[in-house]
């Protein structure tokens, strides 16, 4: 940002090197001054004096001031030191009655100590107090340094005009005294001088008489930068400025500490102009590491035209005169051409006509990539200035097409789409990728917009596109690492821009190759590409969609081709599938009709084909988690709403402990299956065979899974049970059950299938549709407790399928205007649950064959008993929908004690009581009963004395002839019960029972 800024001449560029500065550099060295005693020793004095033998130094008699100096020099410290008034320093709150030191007016032995003590005393107090007001803001330094202004008497012995010869006195008694009684020393004093107005002038004599450590001064100084108020900046330049001006030759240090810290930019700016030769160097580097340092300062205009008009130049004779070899031209013209850039961005540099047509030239050098990028950066940030000038226009028209056309596919795929699409944001973050600068472009008027975008043909445009692969790296422009990230970003923009529909082209070869190619970790933007290309299907513009959708049969024939192993292909073809069936539903469920092929969803064959479970774990668990990271939250939820079924707690749990696969052969693994089946009456090789399987991971287990289940469960519930082999086949069901749900559910039903329906064969969406059809299956299914787990299991399963299947069914015959209702709907799903689950009570009734083996049925009804309870806390209306439904009273004091959520039955047992159907009658008294007994409480209390007993003595005892009937032998025991339960009840039960009202 230029300004005017007053300011202290910098040095003058080239200047030749000063007497002093001569003298400081021999001094600096170490050289002896016998050897070059011509040099300009005067403002050294104190320092030569204190190094070398006096005696020996009379050539320095020349110099007026050496007896002065000797006197100094000569001054007993210990004489001094003592009279320091360590108190007397300025204080807050500021006030005058601190600038009067106390003891000011001491006379001491000699003139020289008499001053030394005055000059000692202000050094002391503004050490002291610069220490003090260092640590607190920079709003009170800014009022001390202005305190110290306003009181002319304050430290005023550290003036020349009060004190004759100071820049004699300050060194020596900093340099050469002891100070540490007075806990001061010469960097103190250093930071502290930057206080006072006249700190450049004094920090001339402390750098002359101690210039080996020129650049430690220098140092403490730059350090003190933060702390200074922006008002008081000026001092630090000023003496920074003076050092400068005594040993040039440090100037690159000074200007290497300014730009580390990243402070006084516009000195350090001024220092590289004027004492150093290499500007583009500097400029180029300030731009690549720390540009903002340049953004948010003030420069004089003054400055900034000398800087570029040096450029300018610089530009100008390479363009004349090109360094060899060529690599080093291109080089040298990338830099200047980036600097340039960068001038008119931080600095608000105008170049007029003829720096213009200047770097117009640079296009016949642009033999690199890199230069040719930066050429096109370049075009871009001055093109409203080059535009509005109708003499260099066609130099623009002209340089602009040559590097943007067809033939170079990368920057017209870009620059063509970003134009027409007016995303000038996104054109002003390739030149800031580019040439790795915050820069800004200006917007173009409307005519200039319009000049660009006619260039392009939107057909051409996108037939251009279509040769995008993920391997397409746009190189040279910056924009990506990967190149990947800025090929499917440019598609992906493309396809949202309409530049596909526009020019006709269907892209659906496109990503079906992106899909089967597609490697790990997954690109971050081809879940968004997925989605815009079937939103892209759907949505017309002016005129109908090109696109089409991935042909079922070839995504059929993908996933029956590739079952050994999940592919990224897998995964992603899944979320492409399932995506555009929730996008076509969602369209159907809107009424927006879907009669073109293309917009309808994917049929129930093909969802059905694909390994839910599997695929969701490999892109939970591939490269722990991170292959699939940008897409999984979104597949989750897919599979959360295609496939409820699949997420079930005990099976991720057997996936979680899964330990490291080991790969197997197929054949090794089918050697196993067949040993098992054919040695199937030599138990001990089967159980031995059937161990072997289930060390076996599931994926290659699952290419056998026909041979497993289908033939070998059939044959296990033919023959009499063998615990061993059981629960072998009990534990490789499940671990298949972990990784295909789907699969393994099917495969059961079919081996378990009942000697009627041995002809037929289910297939997955009958069951799910009709999930009672699994009651059919062969009933020694039912007393075996190792399969009876599978099947809850499968029942479970089918179960939460079915109520997604059902929904979806329903969804598709929306358009039918005879559809029933959404209630209709859910009234059938959950009599069609309750039915399932009375199927289920059903089985635990006791059999004439489970005399022979009631440990089985126990076991059965344990497994049974935990499943409902599981149903019943996930859906508590399936709970009073069974007993409303009722089963054999037989087993309610088994389920009132096996199932811990029984007790929720409390809440609406007395609907059942009072219901008017008298066998619910009876069910819901048999029920209350036993709750009272199990669970005797206040509630249960209340259920006996409003509803049970007045039930009983209604259904009982309110006869003509005071005759038990028939329901009363049943339920009579419910009275005694009662009564042995409940105190306060007994008198109105004994009451009851001796027929008293």
């Amino acid at each position: 940002m230029a300004h005017n800024i007053p300011q202290q001449p910098i040095l003058a560029h080239n200047t030749a090197q000063l007497p002093i500065t001569q003298a400081f550099i021999w001094l600096e060295k170490g050289g002896d001054i016998f050897l070059n005693q011509n040099l300009d020793y005067e403002c050294f004095l104190p320092y030569i004096l204190y190094l070398y033998d006096d005696s020996q130094l009379q050539f320095l008699d020349r110099y007026l001031q050496i007896e002065t100096i000797r006197k100094i020099i000569s001054v007993n410290q210990n004489l001094v030191i003592p009279h320091i008034i360590k108190n007397s320093y300025p204080r807050i709150p500021l006030t005058h009655t601190t600038i009067q030191s106390q003891g000011q007016n001491v006379q001491l032995v000699s003139h020289e100590a008499t001053t030394i003590r005055a000059v000692l005393q202000d050094v002391y107090d503004l050490v002291k107090s610069a220490s003090v007001f260092y640590e607190m803001s920079q709003s009170r330094v800014k009022e001390y340094c202005d305190f110290i202004k306003a009181n002319p008497l304050l430290f005023k012995y550290l003036r020349s005009d009060v004190v004759r010869n100071l820049e004699y006195y300050l060194p020596t008694i900093l340099y050469t005294w002891d100070l540490s009684l007075l806990g001061i020393n010469y960097k103190d004093f250093i930071r502290a001088l930057v206080l006072l107005e006249n700190g450049h002038i004094l920090i001339k004599c402390m750098t002359t008489n101690n210039p080996q450590m020129f650049e430690e001064i220098a140092a403490t100084l730059i350090d003190i930068h933060n702390h200074l108020p922006s008002d008081y900046k000026i001092h630090l330049r000023n003496m920074l400025y003076t050092m400068c001006a005594l040993a040039p030759h440090h100037t690159f240090f000074i200007r290497m500490k300014l730009t580390d810290l990243k402070i006084l930019p516009e000195f350090a700016l001024e220092l590289t102009l004027t004492s150093c030769i290499d500007v583009p160097l500097y400029l180029a580097g300030i731009l690549a590491r720390d540009a903002e340092w340049l953004k948010f300062n003030l420069f004089k205009t003054d400055t900034i035209a000398t800087l570029q008009n040096r450029l300018m130049m610089t530009l100008k004779k390479e363009l004349a005169e090109p360094v060899v070899p060529p690599t080093n031209h291109r080089n040298r013209l990338c830099v200047l051409l980036r600097i340039i850039c960068g001038l008119n961005y931080y600095f608000h540099s105008y170049l007029n006509q003829n720096d213009l047509e200047a770097c117009l030239q640079i296009l016949t050098h642009a033999e690199s990539d890199r230069l040719r990028k930066l050429y096109l950066c370049f075009l871009l940030l001055f093109w409203q200035r080059i535009l509005s000038d109708s003499r260099i226009r066609p130099v623009f028209t002209n340089a602009f097409s040559k590097l943007v056309n067809p033939g170079n596919s990368d920057l017209y795929l870009i620059f063509a789409y970003l134009f027409n699409t007016s995303q000038f944001e996104q054109i002003q973050e390739i030149c800031r990728e580019t040439l790795t600068l915050d820069v800004m472009i200006a917007q173009l008027d409307n005519d200039s917009e319009a000049f660009i975008r006619a260039q392009f043909k939107e057909d051409i445009l996108a037939k251009c596109a279509l040769e995008i692969e993920p391997t397409t790296s746009f190189s040279g422009l910056g924009l990506s690492k990967v190149p990947q990230d800025i090929a499917f970003e440019v598609f992906y923009v493309m396809l949202t821009g309409g530049v596909f529909h526009k020019g006709r082209v269907d892209i659906q070869s496109w990503i079906l190759r992106q899909l089967l190619q597609a490697e790990i970790p997954i690109h971050a933007k081809i879940g968004s590409l997925l989605k815009a290309y079937v939103r892209s299907i759907f949505e017309d513009h002016l005129y109908r969609s090109p696109m089409t959708k991935i042909s079922e049969e070839r995504i059929i024939e993908f996933f029956l081709e590739n079952v050994t192993k999940v592919t990224p292909a897998h995964v992603l073809m899944t979320y492409y599938v399932l995506t555009f069936n929730d996008f076509a539903k969602e369209k159907k469920l809107s009424h927006i009709q879907n009669s073109d092929q293309q917009k309808t969803a994917y049929s129930p064959r093909l969802t059905e084909l694909i390994q839910a479970r599997r695929i969701l774990t490999e892109a939970e668990k591939c490269d722990n988690g991170y292959a699939y990271r940008n897409i999984y939250p979104e597949l989750l939820g897919l599979m959360a709403s295609n496939y409820p079924e699949i997420f079930d707690v005990e099976s991720f749990l057997i996936e979680e402990d899964r330990e490291i696969d080991i790969p197997f052969n197929n054949d090794d693994v089918k050697n196993i299956v067949m040993t098992v089946i054919s040695e199937l009456e030599d138990s001990t090789e089967s159980v031995l065979a059937l161990k072997k399987l289930e060390a076996i991971a599931p994926e290659y287990l699952l290419i056998q899974s026909d041979s497993l289940i289908l033939c070998l469960l059939p044959k296990l519930l033919k023959r009499e049970q063998d615990p061993a082999m059981l629960d072998s086949i009990h534990e490789i069901w499940h671990s298949l059950y972990s990784i295909h749900p789907h699969q393994a559910a099917l495969l059961f039903i079919n081996a378990v299938r009942s000697e009627e329906d041995r002809g037929a064969c289910f297939v997955e969406r009958d069951i799910m549709l009709d999930p009672l059809v699994m009651f059919r299956c062969d009933s020694r299914v039912f007393r075996c407790p190792q399969i009876f787990q599978i099947f809850l299991k499968v029942l479970k399963f089918y179960m939460v399928g079915s109520r997604l299947r059902l929904r979806r069914a329903w969804q598709d015959e929306l358009t039918n205007k005879d559809v029933f209702p959404l209630n209709k709907l859910n009234y059938m799903i959950n009599s069609q649950e309750t039915l399932l689950l009375s199927l289920l009570m059903k089985e635990c009734e006791t059999k004439p064959s489970d005399s022979q083996n009631p440990d089985i049925l126990d076991q059965i009804r344990t497994a049974a008993f935990r499943f409902l309870h599981h149903m019943f806390i996930e859906n508590m209306e399936s709970l009073r929908n069974l007993h409303f439904l009722g089963y054999a009273t037989d087993l309610i004091p088994l389920t009132t004690r096996r199932i811990e959520s029984m007790h929720l039955c409390v809440f609406w047992a007395h609907e059942l009581i009072s219901h008017e159907d008298p066998k619910k009658q009876l069910f819901g008294l048999c029920l209350a009963g036993q709750l009272c007994e199990v669970w005797p409480m206040q509630s249960t209390f209340n259920l006996a004395k409003n509803f049970i007993i007045p039930t009983i003595r209604r259904k009982t005892l309110e006869v003509p002839e005071n005759v038990l009937s028939d329901e009363g032998k049943t339920i009579l025991p419910i009275l005694v019960l009662l009564f042995n339960l409940f105190n306060n009840l007994r008198d109105e039960v004994v009451a009851l029972l001796r027929g008293k009202a």
